[in-house]
């Protein structure tokens, strides 16, 4: 009698030990890129918590290890957008890369024809 109270107590503890781990969090970009996919224009949109008026931004776009163009925008008023020429890029998978006081967000963005 006691082995069947004993038993599933047993599992039941060694069932908890075993799946209680920590899930790590990946954190969204604090900023849209849309349409994606996107064909020639793709506006990036930067969110207002995280972002601020007068602070400088570097912009990336990327191919894979390849920068294929940057450049740093200091920040004017709410809301922050601006967009991206992709008319001249072949059809693939790109990333928006933005960094902001020591922070950097990247972003994929697909490129069709």
């Amino acid at each position: 009698m006691i082995f069947k109270i004993i038993f599933p107590l047993a599992f039941l503890f060694l069932l908890n030990a075993s799946c209680n781990k920590v899930i790590e969090e990946v954190p969204l970009p604090p900023f849209d890129v849309f349409p994606n996919p996107c064909k020639n224009v793709c506006s990036v949109v930067l969110n207002n918590l995280v972002f601020f008026p007068g602070e400088p931004v570097t912009i990336r776009l990327l191919k894979g290890n390849e920068t294929l163009a940057e450049s740093t925008i200091e920040l004017a008023s709410p809301p922050f957008s601006f967009q991206m020429n992709m008319q001249d890029r072949a059809a693939g998978i790109y990333h928006v890369e933005l960094t902001s006081r020591g922070q950097t967000y990247i972003t994929p963005v697909l490129k069709v024809d």
